[in-house]
């Protein structure tokens, strides 16, 4: 059973648009990799849905910090997930909602993380 933390990236909101916020640092645990092709992680603040990927030109993109296999999220790794081409925190104390599934299953983790 894989399970993921996230917290805060301790970068700050930036309130200029398009300003490309660090907004929430993940771990995960477990015992197997996740292939980034089956792991769907999406964002919301307020009503407004932000989809994440490892691939330029998303809402939100996916950075892995360590780990040996790029094409899969690894017990252990960190990723860091920062706007892409959406605004998605443009002011500090921003609550974002968290989802991760995998293969349509929901991984269990944290909902929500404050960003400041």
């Amino acid at each position: 059973l894989n399970t993921y933390t996230a917290e805060d990236a301790d970068d700050a909101a930036n309130d200029a648009a398009g300003g490309a916020d660090t907004l929430i640092r993940m771990q995960m645990t477990g015992s197997d990799d996740l292939a980034w092709s089956f792991v769907k992680i999406t964002l919301s603040v307020g009503d407004n849905i932000y989809t994440c990927s490892v691939a330029a030109g998303a809402d939100c993109t996916i950075t892995q910090a360590a780990g040996s296999n790029d094409n899969a999220w690894e017990p252990g790794e960190y990723i860091f997930l920062s706007e892409g081409t959406a605004e998605i925190c443009s002011a500090q104390g921003c609550n974002v909602g968290i989802s991760v599934t995998n293969g349509g299953y929901t991984v269990a983790g944290d909902t929500s993380q404050m960003v400041n």
